[in-house]
């Protein structure tokens, strides 16, 4: 696990608020270029952001496949994705970045296994 990347990530979310978008690997808002957790780990990490590529963010954090399931997504009820206290309304899964932010710390301080 890449914690240093995932750490500049969180800094990220942290000083622009409103280019993290969970729903949307890479796009746009009217602040400017919005990315979620994994792409902002393509970003990051110097890969071509052109296309979307799971694989080049789960290559930069170092993650297996099960590991990123578990950072990158909701919980759809086999419990590999985010845990309860981190999920948006259960309407519509739109996580704060307090909450990105918090579900990264987790997952780091886990080791990546929850």
């Amino acid at each position: 696990m890449n914690v240093e990347l995932l750490r500049r990530i969180q800094e990220v979310i942290r000083l622009k608020p409103e280019a993290l978008e969970m729903g949307d690997w890479h796009g746009k808002n009217l602040c400017g270029t919005t990315h979620c957790i994994a792409g902002w780990a393509q970003v990051l990490s110097g890969h071509d952001e052109s296309h979307r590529a799971d694989d080049e963010g789960m290559e930069a954090l170092e993650l297996s496949y099960e590991e990123a399931d578990r950072l990158f997504y909701v919980d759809v009820g086999d419990g590999s994705g985010w845990p309860k206290e981190f999920r948006g309304s259960p309407d519509e899964w739109k996580p704060t970045p307090q909450q990105a932010i918090a579900r990264i710390e987790w997952f780091i301080k886990t080791e990546g296994r929850e």
